[in-house]
């Protein structure tokens, strides 16, 4: 059975937290954080004794703290067992991707006429260095550009609602990025990413809400496939 790593539960505590602030929401930020960077693992028994330790507080705001973190979808629990870190399966990865294809496209198709000068001069200028370096373009410096814009595109869709849906999204999908990080970061995939961006940003040039919208459900969802078909998932219908 996994147990938290020891440095959790010896010794002085890595990090603490301001008694200032809301300990709930600090001790939340902090769990959520170590689960996002894969430092708790999927699957890892979650002992509040030892996190609170670790956090330097009592036991009470974390406790809350892992019960809200069930809500969002990263602690599991069953009956009469500890809880767990959520592993990300498959099935987590498509549901996630399922979200995100509807809530981007959305949020591209409402942004693009609210964009300025500056932002487009902006998207193309970056855009244009990326293909400079072709046919060797950086797999990081791609995927950069790729959340950039996305950030850019919920900023402007004048929509707040959505905005903190894809916020609270882009939490999971920092979380796959980092469990599946060697498939995301991979040469083919920057290769057919670029190809997808490119649509994007022409649409965003014209000002073109339906193509933008076409466009960036194609990119996620291509990109979802790819994934899911990489990590021995059935593609997504």
């Amino acid at each position: 059975m996994a147990e938290l790593p020891k440095f959790v539960s010896q010794g002085k505590p890595r990090a603490s937290i301001a008694p200032r602030q809301r300990l709930e929401d600090e001790a939340y930020n902090a769990i959520r954080d170590m689960i996002i960077s894969n430092e708790l693992m999927g699957g890892q028994v979650i002992s509040v004794v030892a996190l609170a330790d670790h956090l330097g507080v009592s036991r009470s705001p974390v406790t809350k703290a892992v019960a809200a973190l069930e809500q969002d979808g990263f602690i599991e629990s069953e009956p009469f067992k500890a809880p767990r870190v959520a592993t990300v399966t498959t099935k987590f990865v498509r549901d996630v991707y399922d979200l995100r294809t509807v809530l981007e496209a959305r949020s591209a198709a409402n942004a693009v006429s609210n964009l300025s000068d500056a932002d487009v001069a902006t998207l193309t200028a970056g855009l244009a260095s990326l293909e400079r370096s072709q046919p060797q373009a950086d797999p990081t410096a791609v995927a950069s550009f790729d959340v950039a814009l996305h950030h850019l595109f919920a900023q402007r869709a004048d929509n707040k609602l959505l905005a903190g849906f894809l916020d609270n999204l882009e939490l999971h999908l920092n979380r796959i990025r980092n469990v599946y990080k060697e498939h995301i970061y991979s040469e083919p995939e920057t290769d057919m990413q670029l190809s997808e961006l490119q649509a994007i940003v022409h649409a965003a040039v014209n000002r073109d809400a339906g193509a933008a919208e076409v466009a960036m459900r194609d990119h996620v969802w291509r990109h979802a496939q790819r994934l899911i078909e990489k990590i021995g998932g059935s593609p997504i219908s």
